[in-house]
């Protein structure tokens, strides 16, 4: 899911929207160890929680919940009730009965359908995944929940053209290991043509690189330099005029078994990260 973290940060020709959202990926995602509780850990500074579906109701529901009795909107996970990844994502059989297991669950939990972000596919473009096929998948979420809002998150890929849906709310792309997004070429030059590309209905997320892996180290970035690259993150954000602030990712072991999460980075880089949540969600 690492596309639900780099960057969404591009779409409306004049940015137009501050940040209102601030939060981590794998938070309410069964990561947590004895005694941890991920979601307390953030819920003072962050008002958006990922939420990864367990295809069992109550499990799926209570995650729900417990994201937004503590004031953060779920961003549910729904891309696995759709695709399954082989290699490249292919179309469930079964997705009905999964997709209508989880409008059980999202009923069960009490949270109000205007209230939920659907995260509807990681990185699409590497898993070719047909536009076609993800535009009905979200066309058929905002009929089952209307007033629920959609996001994708997509791959950077050097000569690719950004692939923006037409009918999703937010959307973003993933690059990572660079110390200053703003400065890097490459990066801003997607970010600037799907800006220009998209519907101005389309609403920007930037996705911070919040993690540390031994090839953060190869590029030059030790784990203390994780805050200054937090900074420069959220300087971006307020300047492009993203709605959405989103960090990869508050635990370690997603993608590498010694890869540190946010919450296991030196004391200077978390506190970075509390003053930037804090700063966007005004707690």
């Amino acid at each position: 899911m690492k596309a639900i973290i780099l960057l969404l940060a591009m779409l409306i020709t004049a940015p137009a929207t501050a940040q209102s959202h601030f939060g981590y990926a794998g938070v309410l995602c069964g990561l947590d160890g004895a005694g941890e509780d991920f979601a307390a850990e953030v819920a003072s500074f962050t008002n958006i929680a990922h939420v990864c579906p367990t295809g069992d109701i109550a499990t799926d529901a209570a995650r729900l919940a417990r994201a937004w009795e503590l004031g953060m909107t779920p961003l549910f996970h729904v891309e696995p009730m759709f695709f399954r990844r082989n290699g490249f994502a292919m179309w469930r059989r079964n997705s009905l009965d999964l997709w209508q297991a989880g409008l059980q669950s999202i009923a069960v939990s009490g949270v109000p359908t205007e209230e939920l972000v659907l995260y509807v596919a990681d990185e699409p473009s590497l898993m070719r995944l047909n536009p076609r096929r993800l535009e009905q998948v979200i066309d058929r979420i905002r009929a089952d929940l209307p007033g629920a809002r959609t996001m994708v998150i997509d791959a950077y890929r050097d000569r690719h053209p950004p692939a923006v849906p037409w009918n999703v709310n937010y959307w973003g792309f993933n690059m990572y290991l660079l110390s200053d997004p703003a400065q890097d070429e490459r990066f801003m030059r997607h970010l600037n043509a799907a800006r220009n590309s998209s519907p101005h209905s389309v609403e920007l997320v930037l996705v911070m690189d919040a993690t540390h892996t031994p090839i953060h180290s190869q590029a030059g970035l030790a784990p203390e330099d994780m805050a200054e690259v937090a900074r420069n993150y959220a300087a971006l954000a307020a300047t492009e005029g993203v709605a959405m602030l989103l960090a990869y990712a508050w635990p370690g072991g997603i993608e590498w078994e010694d890869e540190l999460g946010a919450r296991d980075l030196p004391g200077s880089v978390r506190a970075a990260h509390t003053e930037i949540g804090r700063a966007i969600v005004g707690r």
